[in-house]
């Protein structure tokens, strides 16, 4: 304390306590957890969705069974280790007169404890 006993400006003015930076960092942890987690499915995803596209250009127009275009896309996907995906994931119609190829799959990804991401994926190709 001063002379006139208050304190000084100095000894009010504090930076953030322990308490608070550790929240800070768990929560950043806790944030470092979840895009580990998930950015490599979404990167996965990105990667089905193209090799999708280049089956059904390797195909060209000729009318595909479901198995054939199935056989096709496994080995690209084995190629790139995509193992979340089998063939009853795989859809092939042909709708006024043009083949429409569609993948649509789910991924879980243990997150913690007994928490887990389930997550739902999309593409379709004419």
């Amino acid at each position: 304390m001063n002379e006139s006993g208050s304190r000084s400006s100095l000894n009010v003015q504090r930076g953030a306590g322990l308490f608070t930076v550790l929240i800070f960092l768990s929560l950043l942890g806790l944030a470092a957890l979840t895009a580990l987690k998930l950015v490599p499915v979404y990167l996965e995803y990105g990667v089905v969705k193209k090799e999708l596209q280049t089956v059904v250009e390797e195909l060209g127009n000729k009318k595909s069974s479901s198995r054939e275009v199935w056989r096709n896309l496994s080995k690209r996907l084995n190629v790139n280790n995509i193992s979340d995906i089998s063939e009853q994931d795989l859809t092939v119609e042909n709708v006024d007169g043009e083949r429409r190829i569609a993948i649509e799959y789910e991924v879980v990804r243990p997150f913690l404890g007994n928490v887990d991401f389930l997550l739902t994926f999309k593409a379709e190709v004419e």
